[in-house]
């Protein structure tokens, strides 16, 4: 039977680049201060490993982004240009930016005209 130790190392690998091409190392890596190759990875599972990591990437960025659009707009508001909110903050500032620009537009719509009595639909003028 297998120690703790051993299973954590089973499920610990690293897949790193070596000379002889990537391996899946589970202690003595020279990357992560592994040093035991535990098995060769076939190429079907690097190009596996890399679009998942492309995956990964791609939805890191796009949250990324959105969060750096969420500061900058903080900032601007607020008027503190160097500083950066902690996330929590940031949240709570855009939900309540949030509503309260809900409640501009419900007030904007209760004071648009209503249509007039006469006014006639013919329906899509598409």
């Amino acid at each position: 039977m297998s120690s703790w130790h051993d299973r954590w190392l089973e499920k610990s690998r690293c897949l790193c680049p070596t000379l002889d091409g990537w391996k899946v190392i589970s202690s003595g890596c020279p990357l992560h201060g592994i040093s035991k190759i535990t098995r060769e990875v076939s190429a079907d599972e690097v190009q596996k490993l890399k679009e998942d990591l492309e995956e990964l990437q791609s939805a890191f960025n796009l949250i990324w982004k959105a969060q750096q659009r969420a500061i900058q707009m903080w900032q601007q508001k607020t008027g503190r240009g160097m500083n950066w909110p902690d996330k929590a903050s940031l949240i709570v500032w855009l939900m309540e930016e949030n509503e309260s620009l809900r409640k501009q537009n419900q007030k904007l719509m209760e004071k648009a005209s209503p249509l007039p009595a006469d006014y006639i639909f013919y329906g899509d003028w598409t």
